[in-house]
């Protein structure tokens, strides 16, 4: 069970900051540290991969999530999962005008609250925001994946939690999102084994139903619906034989993408994104979202060298894990894909947004009642490197030209 906690009225205080915040007009890339995860529980202040991040009332919602707290991965410790419910409590930011000036003035003041805990620790699931909250789809703990589902909603000054239909299956590790009155799950570990396979939970019948599967299995893809379309890159998949040893020969990272058509129900292949140098990258382990109405937001993800060689068990243990962060080359690019043209651009390049597993939240611009602005993102959590996690928050936007 969860407990009720009352978010008093700090919901009303957030609604003008993101306005102002996102009323600007704003032209050239601006990526920047504008606070912390939750810091009041000492094993949050670790920082968390996997976490369920999402946006209700205009309030970050950062749920769940795994770590290591006692021991580093290296040393062999365990890994944590985690059952709270944090909201931020208070302004983002004290000061807007840092998004004018390159980022010199721009002052954040982000603070956090739990206010309720999930049904059981848990991970590495899907988050889909809408008009009427956050759902939560499947995703694993220690005990393995998990098939529940539920929507964590604001009324009446609580937190409230509905139960939805149950996966058919335990999934986690697998990529979704919301495409007009569907949610969309897709690839990760279902029931334990690799999936290709992709469900919709259709709202207005109240079930899940099997849709067309991607051409290949993959684990820890990025999904997003963008312009009557979904949209998967990257992902990976580490096969094993009958006793569990890993066919090093049989590991892939996919660097591909694909389209999916929901009235056709078929994918079709889009374009891969590119390192600065034109070669493919991958997004796997990344995060993405909508960009405004017709482009695709993506940040973050593994090197596909460094992490095949590891998943391949190329890396003598635990050697593979105590190298610096840089040299896992975890994907700096702040990458667009345009909808319309089917091609990547890249906006920057910073170790900001070099992440695995962290929480990529939309700031939607009908937030602003000001008119149209630019989109909006704050990148939460997620990991430098291999068992080490990150606590930054890290806006990404755009500021105007000087």
């Amino acid at each position: 069970m969860y407990r009720k906690t009352f978010f008093f009225s700090f919901f009303i205080v957030l609604f003008p900051v993101f306005s102002l915040l996102l009323s600007c007009t704003l032209k050239n890339p601006y990526v920047r540290v504008v606070g912390s995860t939750p810091n009041e529980d000492t094993c949050y202040a670790k920082g968390v991969s996997g976490a369920y991040g999402g946006l209700l009332d205009g309030h970050l919602i950062l749920a769940g999530g795994a770590n290591f707290p006692q021991r580093p991965a290296a040393d062999g410790g365990g890994k944590w999962y985690y059952e709270a419910i944090y909201a931020t409590t208070n302004n983002i930011c004290r000061r807007v005008s840092g998004l004018k000036d390159g980022g010199k003035t721009f002052k954040s003041d982000l603070t956090w609250q739990q206010v309720g805990v999930l049904p059981i620790p848990m991970a590495y699931g899907v988050t889909v925001s809408d008009a009427d909250g956050i759902v939560i789809v499947g995703g694993c703990n220690a005990a393995g994946g998990l098939s529940l589902a539920f929507r964590l909603s604001h009324r009446d000054g609580t937190l409230q939690m509905e139960q939805l239909p149950s996966l058919p299956f335990a999934l986690d590790n697998m990529a979704g999102a919301r495409l007009g009155d569907r949610i969309y799950v897709v690839g990760g570990l279902k029931d334990g084994q690799p999936s290709a396979s992709m469900y919709a939970l259709d709202f207005n019948y109240g079930e899940w139903f099997e849709c067309a599967p991607l051409p290949n299995a993959r684990l820890q893809p990025v999904c997003v619906a963008q312009d009557g379309k979904l949209y998967v890159w990257g992902g990976y998949v580490q096969p094993t034989d009958s006793l569990g040893r890993v066919l090093g020969e049989n590991c892939v990272v996919y660097t591909d993408g694909y389209q999916y058509d929901p009235q056709a129900d078929n994918w079709a292949p889009v374009s891969s994104p590119m390192t600065a140098d034109g070669h493919p990258l991958t997004l796997s382990g990344g995060a993405a979202v909508a960009w405004g109405d017709k482009e695709i937001l993506a940040v973050g993800g593994v090197n596909r060298n460094v992490f095949l060689g590891g998943i391949q068990g190329l890396f003598p243990m635990p050697d593979y894990l105590l190298h610096e962060p840089d040299w896992y080359r975890f994907n700096p690019n702040v990458l667009v894909f345009s909808t319309v043209t089917g091609q990547w651009r890249t906006l920057t390049q910073t170790t900001l947004t070099a992440r695995a597993g962290a929480s990529l939240i939309s700031i939607p611009t009908e937030t602003s009642m000001l008119g149209e602005t630019s989109p909006v993102a704050l990148l939460l959590g997620g990991e430098l490197k291999p068992g080490i996690r990150s606590t930054d928050v890290t806006l990404i936007s755009l500021k105007e030209e000087e």
